[in-house]
């Protein structure tokens, strides 16, 4: 597969995460997000993808 990681989880970002992770081929390995929020959404939406906001 091919593994891909955001950097932003506001509207695009999560958008964009939904995208990859419904595509066949493609894993979404990371998401990096500038807030605390942002990373807790993330890692809520997506559980067993790395989210961080130290970047």
């Amino acid at each position: 597969p091919v593994r891909f990681g955001l950097i932003g989880y506001g509207a695009w970002g999560s958008h964009h995460a939904r995208a990859i992770n419904e595509t066949e081929g493609a894993e979404l390995a990371a998401i990096a997000a500038h807030s605390e929020q942002s990373v807790a959404r993330a890692a809520s939406d997506f559980p067993w993808v790395f989210a961080t906001a130290h970047y």
